[in-house]
């Protein structure tokens, strides 16, 4: 079993050398990869197999620009956040 991280240059830190694979996408935000899904990262384009570990290691969500400007009567910050940034995860993990 191996362990891959995907995400932003924060996906690079932590590791000596050893630790898991890293796949660098460039500045990625968590709200970027939820709303590009697999555009942004299909876990398919790279070596990860049946059984390995995935990290998701994007950036911040900017509170003023991305999820503000998008909250109205029906959309709430949840919706923005939690259910496009999970939709993305799920789409990898259950490809």
């Amino acid at each position: 079993m191996s362990i891959h991280t995907f995400g932003d240059s924060h996906s690079l830190c932590g590791w000596d050398g050893t630790g898991p694979v890293t796949h660098h996408l460039g500045p990625v935000l968590c709200y970027s990869f939820g709303k590009e899904k697999l555009n942004r990262c299909d876990i398919r384009n790279f070596n990860v197999n049946h059984g390995d570990a995935i990290i998701f290691c994007f950036g911040e969500i900017d509170c003023r620009a991305d999820i503000h400007n998008h909250i109205n009567e029906t959309i709430t910050y949840e919706n923005v956040i939690v259910k496009d940034y999970f939709a993305a995860i799920k789409l990898n993990v259950l490809v």
